[in-house]
């Protein structure tokens, strides 16, 4: 019963972004990202598969990421939403 509710309230999906990091933390695996088709930020994380990646990131680049974006729905109608960068490709 709990494990339904659980995948009730989170959804995750996919995207595909264009833009510029702007902050990347090569400890912890956090980033900033500027995301230029929509005007906006996002922070996050880099999936555990890529993070030997960010050493050769580039704030000059423009990338194009694959982002799994997971929305937690809580009980009080707000939403958490979670970036993971699960894949990276230099424009």
């Amino acid at each position: 019963m709990l494990a339904n509710l659980s995948h009730s309230i989170e959804n995750k999906q996919e995207e595909i972004l264009k833009g510029r990091f702007y902050l990347l933390n090569t400890k912890t695996g956090y980033f900033a990202f500027e995301v230029f088709d929509d005007n906006v930020n996002i922070t996050g994380k880099f999936d555990e598969s890529i993070s030997d990646i960010i050493l050769t990131l580039s704030f000059e680049q423009i990338y194009e990421i694959t982002v799994e974006k997971t929305i937690q729905k809580s009980l009080t109608n707000t939403n958490k939403i979670t970036y993971t960068i699960v894949d990276i490709n230099p424009i």
